[in-house]
């Protein structure tokens, strides 16, 4: 388990107040199989007039609210070892980003597929 807080700037020079939570747990079936599984949390307020969302370019510019955005995430993994040189995994995760610009509401899936040999 983790709990983080966060002060970062931006690509656009905005401040970000940011605080996330997760957790995660690993279970190891045999020295062949292996389960993982994490889920976490997350919000972050953009501060200051750079993290105003922009209304109208203006002339005059006219700026909104300060942009908040919050997620939440989750995901597993398994794990197979075949032997010594051969190991393989499949991943899937999921994310939600609600906010309050438009642009940064969007719900993401993915799949990854792990391939590994040593010699």
């Amino acid at each position: 388990m983790q709990i983080a807080k966060d002060f970062s700037t931006t690509a656009t020079d905005a401040s970000v107040d940011g605080t996330n939570a997760s957790i995660s747990a690993t279970y190891t079936v045999s020295a062949r199989w292996a389960f993982a599984a994490r889920a976490g949390w997350g919000r972050s307020r953009y501060l200051g007039e750079s993290g105003r969302i922009v209304v109208s370019l203006g002339p005059p510019l006219e700026l909104g609210p300060q942009r908040n955005d919050t997620y939440a995430d989750w995901g597993a993994t398994v794990n197979y070892t075949l032997n010594e040189h051969l190991k393989a995994g499949l991943d899937y995760s999921w994310f939600q980003s609600w906010s309050t610009s438009p642009f940064a509401d969007f719900v993401r899936q993915s799949w990854a597929m792990n391939l590994s040999s040593r010699w």
